[in-house]
């Protein structure tokens, strides 16, 4: 799997996700104090508003878990989707998008 690109979340697209595992990810997106943040990239430890995001349908719903606060990418087809989930749950064995420094 190769990272093509990765700006605030607009641009994510990675290269033979779906297809053969259907598995979900984690790409970084938390909600705090009721506003859904993204690490700044040069200061992980600082957040920022998301200014894109790509809900499923009937989400976010806070549903099923104890702190339902981060955000994975929808294993159940190719949309891509975004499903809030538990921070500490193991959502079928969540791989995760990570952010590098350009060459």
């Amino acid at each position: 799997m190769q990272l093509k690109s990765f700006w605030f979340l607009e641009g994510v697209y990675t290269e033979g996700i779906y297809g053969v595992t259907f598995k979900p990810y984690w790409i970084g997106v938390r909600k705090i104090n009721s506003t859904w943040m993204i690490p700044i990239q040069e200061k992980p430890s600082e957040y920022i508003p998301v200014t894109f995001t790509k809900w499923g349908r009937s989400q976010p719903d806070g549903c099923c878990s104890y702190d339902v606060t981060c955000v994975v990418v929808n294993h159940w087809d190719e949309r891509g989707e975004w499903d809030d989930q538990g921070c500490y749950s193991r959502v079928n064995n969540a791989g995760a998008v990570c952010q590098k420094q350009s060459l």
